[in-house]
């Protein structure tokens, strides 16, 4: 498994359709915050200005433009910027029709406004620096799109499936959304070149060599100068390099990440505290214990107790 699909396993990452919409100007919505979720819109049909909390200035999106608010910011979208709006939750002046899509404003207008609207989740006992440091919103414009033939595509597979209502089409859509939300972190991280960012420490030649090292065996007695190896790199510019990146030290990341498999274990499997810990690299449960408390909060066997739904057995 690759980095970031390792990392986006952990923190349990799925793709939640929404609804279509139909809205006939004029129109306007407010989309509420909601922690450990990333909300994004993909525009069939018309244009839109949408106001992401935080941001200064509003921004325009038009037909083929994809937006992504990674932290799940409260946001505002109208068809006219001056155009008063209602809470979305709240559904008081649109209806859904019986294929699910969500009409608001006048029906008889001519000047229509079509989205796919949906949202990812994260489980949220879990954050990885991938996330912390992605920006309050990611615009991927039209154009964009069809410079990467493989992005368009699923672009255009996405708005096809979402109007045809044809039989699997939701899970579909799901399955999409979280391919396009991987593809939209890469073009970001492409288009910041030169800024420090954990998708940069991922597609780094060096530096990733030595993060796929360590996620594919989390259980070894990593050392900065194991790491070091691994990329090709002194000891010291990849120390350096790798905390410019991803604005933690080589061990941190490691300690950090062997807590999080950790807990995801735990949650899930009917296994000893011993087993897992020697899973990620320790041979003591005492050392064990003490570095997961202090990341986690509280022991590995009070966080099973408080964290844990239904357990897998593990043969």
């Amino acid at each position: 498994m690759d980095v970031l699909s390792d990392i986006l396993d952990v923190l349990k990452f799925k793709g939640c359709l929404y609804f279509t919409t139909n809205f006939g100007s004029p129109w306007g919505v407010k989309v509420p915050h909601y922690q450990n979720t990333a909300r994004f819109h993909l525009v069939t049909q018309g244009s839109l200005w949408i106001t992401v909390a935080g941001c200064p200035d509003p921004i325009k999106i038009e037909d083929g433009d994809f937006i992504i608010i990674p932290h799940g910011a409260a946001h505002e979208m109208r068809d006219n910027i001056d155009n008063s709006s209602t809470m979305l939750n709240s559904h008081d002046d649109g209806t859904f029709d019986d294929d699910g899509t969500f009409r608001l404003g006048d029906r008889e207008s001519e000047d229509i406004t079509r989205l796919v609207c949906g949202h990812f989740e994260f489980d949220s006992g879990f954050q990885h620096p991938l996330l912390e440091q992605l920006p309050s919103y990611i615009l991927i414009k039209k154009e964009e799109a069809e410079s990467v033939p493989w992005f368009n595509q699923a672009l255009l597979v996405m708005a096809s499936e979402a109007g045809d209502n044809k039989l699997g089409y939701s899970e579909i859509l799901k399955r999409m959304s979280e391919i396009l939300f991987i593809h939209t972190v890469r073009l970001w991280s492409e288009r910041e070149t030169g800024k420090a960012n954990f998708i940069a420490a991922v597609t780094d030649p060096k530096i990733g060599r030595s993060l796929n090292a360590l996620h594919a065996e989390p259980n070894c007695r990593w050392t900065v100068e194991d790491l070091a190896k691994s990329a090709g790199m002194s000891r010291t510019a990849f120390a350096e390099q790798f905390s410019k990146l991803t604005g933690l030290t080589p061990m941190q990341y490691v300690t950090v990440w062997r807590i999080q498999k950790a807990q995801r274990m735990l949650i899930e499997n009917d296994v000893s505290v011993e087993w897992v810990a020697s899973q990620v690299g320790y041979e003591s449960v005492a050392a064990f214990s003490r570095v997961f408390k202090k990341i986690a909060g509280e022991g590995p066997g009070a966080y099973r107790r408080n964290n844990r739904n239904t357990p897998e057995m593990v043969h």
